[in-house]
């Protein structure tokens, strides 16, 4: 079977090895690995960069766990990665908050609103989150009286973003969740 992995790096380096060993052929793609285009971040580029990559390569199964590469159904191969909603929910953090607020999830609190770049201190610890998709895709766990000076000239030079400030929870049982797909 050919394999057809999408990931971050050093995400899948140690599964190539083993699907190896069994046979199939695979080959895999990091963020870094589209001539020019960050794949992570997704849009027509990466998605043109992607399909070419398919094209080229012939693929059975395709796997993205890049959750901007939203890569469209196709016959000529199995697709297991995001669907635009799913993508969302990892990408949209605002978005997804305010959805789970309606289910009647318990949430964090929202200490504050403001851009990546003018986030202040806090006496505990805090998680600096972006509203929207945008460069950084990500969460930031910020301890107390951090020094953001460094931090936030980073965030002035990549742009300005709207966030938001959460107050980290206690929690009286920490959970992982794993799935596989066999």
């Amino acid at each position: 079977m050919r394999i057809l992995l999408f990931a971050l790096t050093e995400t899948y380096e140690t599964l190539v090895p083993a699907l190896e060993e069994k046979g199939h052929t695979v080959k895999l793609i990091n963020q870094h690995s589209g001539s020019g285009v960050n794949l992570y971040y997704g849009g027509p580029k990466a998605i043109a960069r992607a399909e070419e990559l398919i094209r080229e390569f012939k693929p059975d199964i395709v796997v993205s766990n890049m959750a901007g590469l939203v890569l469209p159904p196709s016959d000529d191969y199995t697709y297991f990665g995001n669907t635009l909603e799913s993508s969302r929910l990892e990408l949209y953090k605002w978005e997804t908050r305010q959805k789970a607020w309606e289910y009647g999830f318990e949430l964090a609190e929202v200490v504050l609103e403001c851009n990546h770049h003018e986030m202040q201190k806090f006496p505990y610890t805090t998680y600096l989150k972006s509203k929207y998709h945008d460069t950084w895709c990500q969460a930031w766990k910020v301890l107390p009286d951090a020094d953001l000076e460094t931090q936030n000239k980073i965030f002035e030079a990549e742009g300005s973003f709207p966030a938001f400030v959460e107050k980290e929870i206690d929690f009286e049982v920490e959970g992982y969740c794993q799935y596989r797909i066999c």
